[in-house]
C-alpha cells in the first residue's frame, strides 16, 4: 500500500524525502485502518527506525483540535524520558516504549537537520540490535 498524499507538513514531506535518499528507505503502509501511518525499516535487519503518524493534537496530549504530524524514533536506552522532559517538541512515545522511544512533534519549530541527527541515531541503533 502506498499513501504519499496522507502528509501535509512541509517538514514532514522532507523527512520522508531524506530517508528515501540517505537510507534508501522506501515508506511502508502497514495499516489500512490507519492511512496516516507510515514505518521505515532499516535495510540490514528490517527492524523499524522510525514511524510516521498522522493523529489528532489531543492523542498527543495537545490542548487543542486538529491534526498534527509525528514522526517516532528509537532513542538511547533509557535516555528518552531525560530529552523528553527538556525540551519542547518531543513528546513520550506515542505507541511505542517510553524509555526507548520518543515523538516529535512535525510541526516546523525544530530545525530539520536537528530532526535528521536523531533519525540517523535511531537507524544506528536498531541498526546495532539495541
Amino acid at each position: 500500500m502506498s499513501n504519499q498524499n496522507v502528509y501535509h507538513g512541509r517538514q514532514t514531506k522532507d523527512i520522508v524525502a531524506h530517508i528515501r535518499e540517505h537510507y534508501e528507505v522506501e515508506p511502508e503502509f502497514l495499516w489500512e485502518k490507519y492511512p496516516g501511518f507510515c514505518i521505515f525499516r532499516n535495510t540490514h535487519n528490517r527492524k523499524w527506525f522510525a514511524l510516521l503518524a498522522r493523529i489528532t493534537a489531543r492523542q498527543l496530549g495537545l490542548e487543542r483540535d486538529g491534526y498534527v504530524e509525528i514522526l517516532n524514533l528509537r532513542f538511547d536506552r533509557g535516555g528518552a524520558p531525560d530529552l523528553v522532559a527538556t525540551r519542547k517538541n518531543f513528546f513520550p512515545a506515542y505507541h511505542m516504549n517510553k524509555n526507548n522511544w520518543l515523538t516529535v512533534l512535525l510541526d516546523g519549530k525544530m530545525k530539520d537537520e536537528e530532526i535528521f541527527e536523531l533519525i540517523e541515531n535511531s537507524y544506528v541503533l536498531i541498526g546495532v540490535g539495541e
